[in-house]
């Protein structure tokens, strides 16, 4: 899920695995637009609508913002790319422990400095089209790379 939502190119498609739950499942659910944080990677994205309605693995957390003072797309850089954020996740993962792994508790203590909301919004937009565009490379890449490869080993040349 992260890597798609992400805007990882990947060269083998990606479909997810259809279950029907009862109507009394106590399962966490994600939908287009939540934003889910993978507690053992901190890695942070936006579920897309490929994802909607899925089972929420017991390694990530929903997150909830308050959209009137902070932007999701913002929030995702943040979380994945600022140094403010980077440096307090890695003393999170300095403890004694074996698994780094990132706890609720220390996701409620993350310090975040907030710009504007129009600034957060343009960082935000800047982001996902930096992470579009990136997808859109690779994608490229692959394609040259299996066009490249039947082209140069075609029996008739």
């Amino acid at each position: 899920m992260m890597e798609f939502d992400d805007g990882v190119f990947q060269p083998t498609t990606h479909q997810p695995k259809q279950v029907t739950l009862s109507t009394t499942h106590q399962a966490k659910m994600v939908h287009t637009g939540d934003i889910v944080i993978n507690m053992m990677t901190s890695e942070c994205v936006i579920v897309s609508q490929q994802h909607h309605e899925s089972i929420l693995p017991y390694n990530y957390t929903h997150i909830e913002i308050d959209t009137a003072h902070i932007d999701a797309n913002y929030f995702v850089y943040w979380m994945n790319a600022s140094s403010q954020a980077k440096s307090q996740l890695n003393q999170f993962k300095q403890g004694g422990s074996l698994v780094k792994k990132l706890t609720l508790n220390q996701l409620k203590q993350l310090k975040m400095t907030l710009p504007p909301l129009e600034q957060q919004q343009r960082i935000g937009k800047l982001d996902e089209r930096r992470r579009h565009l990136k997808y859109l490379q690779a994608k490229r890449t692959y394609l040259m790379d299996q066009f490249l490869s039947e082209y140069l080993f075609k029996e008739d040349i």
